[in-house]
């Protein structure tokens, strides 16, 4: 035969406030002041002098860092199926999924059915060209097959 649950004492309501009274503390004492916007930090950089800039010079720094990020140049000099070439700069930054989207947009090839590849090496969607073994001094050589 089970036995039924029993139901918690009803006395424990002194343990139960002891408990919220010292979880609702805070973790700053009166002494210590707490930090103020301008003294916190965004990714290194300082939020006073971030909205101090003009609006137009916040766009500009943003772009020259995402360029500076996506790496170096390079040229890729891709073989489509039917054997014609087409030659299209990018950055070393640029992933798979991005170059194949170029190809889709630009030379009207199914995106879902495109494949890659550096010499016999199949480059998946996820990894950029900085992922592969790649001299920028020389055009890239990428094949494009169609499944």
């Amino acid at each position: 035969m089970a036995s039924k649950p029993q139901a918690p004492p009803e006395d424990d309501a002194a343990s139960v406030s002891s408990y919220s009274s010292e979880s609702s503390q805070s973790s700053y004492s009166d002494e210590e002041p707490i930090p103020t916007h301008q003294q916190q930090r965004d990714g290194g950089i300082r939020l006073e002098s971030a909205i101090a800039a003009p609006p137009g010079e916040r766009c500009a720094d943003r772009r020259q860092e995402e360029e500076e990020l996506r790496g170096a140049d390079v040229t890729v000099d891709f073989t489509l199926p039917d054997g014609t070439h087409r030659t299209q700069q990018f950055k070393m930054g640029h992933d798979v999924q991005y170059l194949k989207s170029v190809l889709e947009r630009e030379c009207g090839l199914d995106f879902a059915r495109m494949r890659l590849f550096l010499g016999s090496r199949l480059m998946p969607d996820p990894l950029s060209l900085n992922d592969f073994p790649i001299d920028i001094a020389t055009p890239v050589e990428i094949r494009v097959q169609i499944e």
